[in-house]
């Protein structure tokens, strides 16, 4: 058995590897693997439930379109009083849980934390893995109640085998806001990356109708979102002028036309929408192998 000071060694020599095998920089598998280290102290601890996957984070983790060489990663929680200290203090706990030895040294006392606004509490936490040091950064939106149960999902491991199970924003939801987004500005480019998400999820995820309707119900609710006959972001097809067609490439982490993810947006969220348009209930179910209702 190796001993612990050895393991730090150990873990940078097999990321080096990885990043040569993967093309990806060391400093950027780093700090993936203190990103998902920190999630294996958090499905460890007490505040398991109360601080979930959201997000990008989340998106890539469940379609596989993660982004490496990213640092930051999205959590959600409920609104609380003093939010800053106590979270602070929970993600003390959290780093300080123990696991079996993975190299990871997370430095408690200098974590740094602040926030935007009331719905926004920003965190900063250096991570060493022998001489490296890098800097966890988590981003999570603080909500007043959310209309769904949080889901278990697996995260994978980067360096083996085994997976971590931990609670996550429904996917149905993720599609809902996205959803009311482009449905409320469909041409704006801005909007490109609402499009891309909603084609990972429905090119990899299989949905209830009547449990993504009613995601899609409640958000347009919250948002007062006008149910409006044949409106644009079905009726029309938008092509990409220059400008937009530069911001797509630079979204994307497979080649896939703006067409192609336009097609399957409608595909998936047409039909629902028909109904709801009618006030009558979606009970098919999305197979997302054949990419259609059945």
């Amino acid at each position: 058995m190796k001993q612990v000071n050895e393991v730090p060694k150990s873990v940078l020599n097999q990321l080096a590897e990885v990043a040569q095998q993967q093309q990806e920089s060391l400093e950027a598998l780093v700090a993936f693997y203190s990103q998902e280290r920190l999630l294996v102290r958090l499905a460890a601890s007490s505040y398991e439930d109360q601080y979930w996957l959201y997000g990008e984070f989340l998106l890539g983790a469940i379609t596989n379109d993660i982004e490496k060489s990213s640092s930051g990663m999205t959590l959600c929680a409920k609104k609380m009083a003093n939010k800053e200290s106590i979270i602070k203090h929970a993600f003390q706990e959290i780093c300080s849980v123990k696991v079996t030895e993975d190299g990871i040294v997370f430095a408690i006392d200098e974590i740094e934390v602040s926030s935007s606004g009331e719905e926004e509490v920003h965190l900063r936490i250096p991570a060493q893995i022998g001489h490296i040091t890098t800097y966890i950064e988590i981003t999570i939106t603080l909500f007043d109640s959310v209309s769904m149960t949080p889901r278990k999902i697996a995260t994978a491991s980067l360096l083996n085998s085994s997976s971590t199970e931990l609670l996550a924003y429904p996917t149905e939801l993720i599609i809902a806001h996205k959803f009311n987004t482009i449905y409320q500005y469909p041409t704006l480019a801005e909007t490109l990356k609402d499009y891309y998400a909603i084609y990972l999820l429905a090119s990899t995820q299989n949905f209830e109708g009547r449990v993504l309707q009613e995601a899609i119900l409640d958000t347009f609710h919250r948002h007062k979102t006008t149910i409006e006959k044949n409106p644009p972001v079905f009726s029309k097809r938008f092509d990409l002028d220059d400008s937009k067609n530069k911001a797509w490439q630079q979204l994307l982490t497979q080649q896939v036309s703006f067409a192609k993810v336009q097609k399957l947006v409608h595909q998936l969220l047409w039909p629902i929408y028909k109904k709801i348009e009618v006030e009558d209930e979606f009970f098919e179910n999305w197979d997302y192998t054949f990419c259609n209702w059945q």
